[in-house]
């Protein structure tokens, strides 16, 4: 059974420059026992984009089913998707007891990287370079 995650820790989300664009946001949190699997960042669907250009996602995970260690553990997840919408400016990920986010002002999807730590501000980071693509972060 999939459940959220307990917190969120940190938030990256990039643009990268290719041919259609690519948006790729990972996070990292935290679990309440060992054992969780299959970290999944599972992206709302929406009626109306959000006016904040933020989009959210649950961070979820697959829970353990028997005896487990009692001891907060890590856990990441990611999502990518080709030719994003064209209102995408960041992404914004909610646990069972937090949420975090990472955004930008970049009008156009290029080689960009936004990161930020939970309860933290935003900071960007600009590649700025032609030719091949790659993830940069924090």
């Amino acid at each position: 059974m999939y459940a959220k995650v307990r917190t969120v820790e940190s938030v990256s989300s990039v643009f990268l420059r290719s041919h259609p664009p690519t948006f790729l946001v990972n996070a990292v949190g935290t679990v309440p026992t060992g054992g969780w699997s299959d970290g999944q960042l599972a992206p709302r669907v929406y009626i109306t984009p959000p006016a904040d250009g933020l989009w959210d996602f649950d961070f979820i995970a697959k829970a353990p089913t028997g005896i487990a260690t009692t001891v907060i553990s890590s856990i990441g997840a990611s999502f990518s998707l080709f030719d994003p919408p064209a209102w995408v400016k960041g992404a914004r990920v909610h646990a069972s007891l937090n949420s975090s986010d990472s955004s930008s002002d970049a009008a156009a999807p290029g080689l960009v990287a936004f990161s930020a730590a939970a309860g933290g501000g935003d900071k960007a980071l600009d590649g700025g370079v032609d030719g091949f693509p790659w993830l940069v972060t924090a």
